[in-house]
């Protein structure tokens, strides 16, 4: 517990470190620009602009990624309390896909080995060459495409 309070302390620290140094940096940035306005800047300040500007950039780059890694965190968080939803709503899924029992012609069959068998002859019965099987679910009657 306390290891994690100083953790905290540490994360803080940098972060408002981050934001003087962002501060800082943007002052720099401006103080240039109003010298290169009144047109006293040597190729040293220019030089510096550019490093602040680069500088700032990635200070914007670590804070937009550390917000990104927040909003997961929180989502993760958030989504636990659904966790209980969305396993009722699967295993609910689950009860009606599974097949408990199978009709096959004047017996039921409750089995799994026994439901197993009857799918796999159907499925061979109808895979067969002999497509004489077909005119259970086809009518005759329907055309043809050439």
């Amino acid at each position: 517990m306390a290891v994690e309070a100083s953790f905290e302390g540490v994360g803080q620290a940098a972060k408002e470190g981050r934001g003087k140094r962002k501060q800082d940096l943007l002052s720099v940035i401006a103080t240039i620009n109003l010298e290169e306005e009144n047109g006293a800047v040597n190729g040293a300040a220019r030089s510096n602009k550019i490093a602040a500007k680069s500088e700032l950039e990635n200070l914007l780059k670590q804070e937009e990624l550390e917000w990104h890694q927040k909003s997961k965190a929180l989502w993760l968080k958030a989504s636990d309390s659904n966790t209980k939803y969305f396993h009722k709503a699967a295993s609910q899924r689950r009860r009606i896909n599974k097949i408990s029992s199978l009709n096959m012609g004047n017996r039921v069959v409750e089995s799994v080995e026994e439901i197993g068998r009857c799918l796999v002859e159907h499925f061979k019965m109808a895979f067969k060459k002999d497509k004489r099987w077909r005119h259970m679910w086809f009518d005759e009657d329907l055309p043809r495409l050439p």
